[in-house]
Parts: C-alpha cells; sequence; structure tokens
C-alpha cells in the first residue's frame, strides 16, 4: 500500500483539469517516488500540528501551480504542494501556516527530501544527510529564504517546526506531549493497575494527569468497551475469576463483570466522561495487536460510539503497532495524532522511522528499557515524540529518560509532584557488584564472605565498589557445582522493581521478553571479559549469575 505521501502526490495533477487545483490537468498522477512523473519539481508545505493557512491565495496572487489539503491526518493533516519550477516566488521560502495556540511559534522550516526510498535532510553544513543520532544540526529556512538548488525531479518537503517561549516543541501532538507523565490504563488505585475505570480516572485527575491511556476490547457481539481485556492473567489482574465462558465475551457478559468492585465503561460513557472533562485533557487510544480487519471494526465502533465528533477526536492518540494497523484505522478515519509502538521490534527502528515520516505519525512508543540514548536521538533527529513505558515506581529511572530525551513516561503511580522533587538521574556511577551462583548445589571458594538467599541460591557481594570504567576484566569464577562447568555469566539488574537483563543487542529486557535465536537474548560473559559502561544509579548492584552446563570430562 501507498504512503500517505504517495497518495497526496497522486492527487495533485501536473497541468490543467481538477476545478479544486490551480492550473489543475487531466495528466498523469505524480507519487512520492524521489522523482516525479512529470519531471517537475515540488515543494511540500506541511502544517505539523497548523490549524490553517494562506497557501491557496499565496498561490493565487503568485501565479503558482499547486494547492492545499487539510483533514487528511497526522502531521500531514494540513498542507500545501507546489510546483517550483519557475524563478522568484516558487523557489522562495513561503511560511503560510498558523497554529491553533498563542503560545506557539514559528520557529523554521526543516527541509527534507528523498532519494532512493530514504529521506535526507538539509543541514547547516549546507549538504544533505542521512537520519543518524548525531547528525549534524538541521538548517532551518525562515519567510523569503531561498531554497537550495535543486534538479527537474526532486520532491522537497518543508516541515514546519513549532515552540513556546521555553523551546518545548509544539508540533502535531504537542497537546499530548507537553505532559512529562501520561496514566497507564486512566491510572494506578490502591496499588491495582490495569484498570480504566471511572473510579481510576476520578482518582488520576485529583493527583493532577492531564494525559490518560486507555485500553478498549471489542466484545463477541462488537460492543467497544473499556477494558484491557478477558485472558485469565488480565482477569486475574482485575480481581475476577476467570471463566473459559468469558472466551466468547458478549456485552452483556462484560456489563456485568466488576474490576475490583467497578463496573466495566462502555465507550458511549467513556465518551460522556471525555465530554465533561477539562478541555485540555487527551487520550491514548490503545487497542493492542490485532488484524487489521478486527482493528478496523475497533475504530468504526469507536467512531459511532464516540457519534463522530471531530472535536472530541482531537483529543485522542491513536496507538498503532504494525503498518497493516496504521492503515486499517486511517482508512477508516483521518486521525490527527498516531502514535507506533515499536513493541520487541527495535531492529527495524530505521524502517519504522521511515514509515513514520511518509505517514504523518508524530510518535513512537518504546518500552523504557529498550529505550537507549542513541536510538532517542535519532528519533528526536526524525521530529518524532517519544513515549517511554511503563515506570512505576523508579523515580531515577524516570527522571533519566527524560534526561535521555523522552517527552513523556507512562505510569501507574508516579506524579508530577513526585517527579519535580526527585533530582538523581542515572550516572557512570561506581556501582556494587554481585556474584550469583543461580543454582541450590553450588559452592563457594571465593574469599568473600557468602550469604545463602531463601532460595538457596549463594550471592557474593564484592566489597570494593566496582570502577564502571569499561576497563576492569571480571575475576576468575570463585562457584563450583559438582558434575558441571562452569559456562559464563548473564548480567541482571533491578529497574523499577523488576530484574532486566543485558542482552546480546545490548538493550535490557525482563526475562519474558527474551527470544531465543535472536540478539534478544542475555549475552553471556566469559571469566576476564570487560562489562560496558553503564549508566546506574547511585545505589545500583549489578548481578552476576553464573551458568552451568554438563562436565563432559565427567561423564
Amino acid at each position: 500500500m501507498k504512503s500517505k505521501l504517495s497518495r497526496l502526490f497522486g492527487k495533485l495533477k501536473n497541468k490543467s483539469g481538477d476545478e479544486n487545483a490551480v492550473g489543475a490537468s487531466k495528466d498523469k498522477p505524480i507519487e512520492l517516488t524521489g522523482v516525479t512523473e512529470a519531471n517537475r519539481p515540488i515543494i511540500v508545505y506541511v502544517g505539523n500540528g497548523a490549524a490553517s493557512s494562506d497557501y491557496e491565495e499565496y498561490f493565487k496572487v503568485h501565479d503558482l501551480e499547486g494547492r492545499t489539503y487539510e483533514g487528511i491526518g497526522g502531521i500531514h493533516n494540513l498542507c500545501a504542494l507546489c510546483y517550483a519550477d519557475k524563478d522568484g516566488a516558487a523557489k522562495k521560502v513561503h511560511a503560510g501556516f498558523q497554529h491553533p495556540s498563542e503560545e506557539a511559534r514559528f520557529s523554521g522550516f526543516v527541509l527534507r527530501k528523498k532519494e532512493n526510498g530514504e529521506w535526507l535532510w538539509y543541514t547547516e553544513t549546507g549538504n544533505w544527510e542521512k537520519l543518524s543520532s548525531d547528525m549534524t544540526p538541521f538548517c532551518y529556512f525562515q519567510e523569503g529564504d531561498t531554497l537550495p538548488e535543486f534538479s527537474g525531479n526532486e520532491v522537497f518537503l518543508l516541515a514546519a517546526k513549532w515552540e513556546d517561549a521555553d523551546g518545548h516543541a509544539m508540533n502535531c501532538g504537542w497537546r499530548m506531549f507537553q505532559n512529562d507523565l501520561m496514566a497507564h490504563a486512566l491510572g494506578g488505585l490502591n496499588k491495582k493497575v490495569y484498570l480504566n475505570t471511572l473510579a481510576a480516572f476520578e482518582n488520576s485527575q485529583k493527583l493532577g494527569y492531564r494525559y490518560f491511556e486507555t485500553d478498549f476490547t471489542l466484545t463477541s457481539d462488537e460492543r467497544l468497551v473499556v477494558i484491557h481485556g478477558w485472558t485469565e492473567t488480565d482477569l486475574k489482574r482485575l480481581g475476577i475469576p476467570y471463566d473459559p465462558a468469558y472466551e466468547n465475551m458478549t456485552y452483556d457478559m462484560v456489563r456485568g463483570l466488576k474490576i475490583h468492585g467497578e463496573p466495566v465503561m462502555d465507550v458511549r460513557e467513556f465518551y460522556e466522561v471525555v465530554k465533561k472533562a477539562d478541555p485540555d485533557y487527551t487520550f491514548e487510544v490503545d487497542t493492542h495487536v490485532a488484524p487489521a480487519e478486527h482493528t478496523q471494526k475497533i475504530i468504526r465502533e469507536f467512531l459511532n460510539d464516540f457519534q463522530q465528533d471531530h472535536e472530541q477526536l482531537k483529543k485522542m492518540l491513536i496507538q498503532v503497532y504494525n503498518e497493516k494497523m496504521y492503515y486499517a484505522v486511517d482508512n477508516a478515519y483521518h486521525f490527527e495524532v498516531y502514535q507506533y509502538n515499536i513493541h520487541n521490534s527495535t531492529a527495524k527502528l530505521d524502517q519504522i522511522i521511515q514509515f513514520c515520516l511518509d505517514n504523518g505519525i508524530c510518535a513512537v512508543a518504546f518500552r523504557a528499557g529498550e529505550a537507549r540514548p542513541e536510538y532517542i536521538r535519532k528519533l528526536k533527529n526524525a521530529g518524532l515524540y517519544i513515549l517511554a513505558y511503563t515506570i512505576d515506581s523508579d523515580l531515577t529511572y524516570a527522571k533519566t529518560m527524560l534526561k535521555y530525551g523522552a517527552d513523556t513516561i507512562c505510569t501507574n503511580f508516579i506524579t508530577q509532584e513526585m517527579l519535580d522533587s526527585h533530582t538523581e538521574t542515572f550516572d557512570t556511577y561506581p556501582y556494587k557488584l554481585v556474584f550469583n551462583s543461580d543454582s541450590q548445589d553450588a559452592v563457594s571458594d571465593f574469599e568473600e564472605p557468602v550469604q545463602t538467599l531463601k532460595s538457596g541460591v549463594l550471592e557474593v557481594v564484592i566489597s570494593q565498589a566496582w570502577v564502571n570504567d569499561g576497563k576492569t576484566p571480571l575475576p576468575k569464577n570463585q562457584f563450583r557445582q559438582a558434575g558441571k562447568a562452569f559456562a559464563g555469566w548473564k548480567l541482571r539488574r533491578r529497574l523499577d522493581g523488576s530484574h532486566y537483563w543485558l542482552c546480546e543487542d545490548g538493550l535490557w529486557r525482563l526475562s519474558t521478553k527474551f527470544k531465543e535465536g535472536t540478539q534478544k537474548v542475555p549475552h553471556v560473559f566469559a571469566d576476564g571479559d570487560v562489562l560496558p559502561v553503564m549508566d546506574v544509579s547511585k545505589d545500583t548492584a549489578i548481578v552476576l549469575a553464573a551458568q552451568w552446563k554438563e562436565d563432559s570430562e565427567k561423564q
């Protein structure tokens, strides 16, 4: 399927005939391939959160072939296209967009073009560069600036950039991402999570949240309800005894359930909640990973339950997990704000970025443990907002994600007041090194004191802080086990109350996220290996868990 920009270019004809275009034509449409079929350069002005523009009048006054588009969704929701094969006005930048907020100021256009299927950016050096985490700063184009020289077959995209007086981005999606925190499943309550209840929402309001994640699930009779789901795992979280009959959950059945004593909302009730809430509140719509046809059913039911209320729909951020889901949603309705959840697909990061840029998706969501600083820098250079999820108690971890460049943290329990009062972030501090036998049958020959955990596993804590310099080799293993040979160490640390393991691709993952046969498995360190430099908190303990294999010499 063609990207949104490709479909948009297909609407712009190259001579005259379309009554809605200036100098329209019935000639073959133009598509975004990096080369225009008419062999004429095109300038695309992208509003990136703008509410109106004067481009249609500008094109007429300067006798330029072009037109404007509104309501096509994403950062392209408002844009203008024109041919640029004339001297003068065609090659001069026009800043004709207006932002809906009085607080926003236009900081300039960032210029990019597509070449061989890949986006390139025009930088301060006067060169075109591929996207990277450490690329040269962009050249910002203002009203009246002249575009660089181009051939007759190029497509230039000028994306407007907006910011407030403090320099915070106010591009497409700014209403969501001006918030440091988002309340997961309408917020945690009484140490319970995944609630999605009115009581949870009202509690989150009192705590100061203004951005809320919400889960939507379709019943077997195709009614949309506000609940994460009804698998055995889902229901256990919600305090509901599992029943196999729930595999065919009807609307009446789900409405009879109680989430920790609270009723399940349907989306019609949720719509009324949204209408009555503070007008600045925004909401993430999460329908979870689903086939395209099912996703489209959910979105159509969502639109019906919201009575096609465009003002309320503007408050929604739609989360998708793959390309097919995006097309299924956007073919049903052009939402203004989309987010792509990377969801175990960091290996495809470059491909995902290209897809977001092609289709006007303004944000990506990362598991916090996988949001490496260089990934965040690359995404920010692409102009994307970043949501890191889910951090519930570790304030240092949350502050570090924001320091790296994440815009918003998804959480159940961290409040803005807690975040504002906390100053510590991760750094390359020395840390406590702990050797773990990972076996009840092991014996220790370490000189350091040994402690036996409740599980029967042995641990040895090195008394001297481990220097976090990436140079010091690990000491030789001093655990032994009858009939077993030492196979190396796996490295783990505690983040937000859970154990994360350092994997082959350099990312920290929960044990449930391992994928055998890929780089998504823990790296095994041998005796004498050097541990990498790590960003840690001041009181971090890094645990080396021993790995064992059958001792072939004893067989």
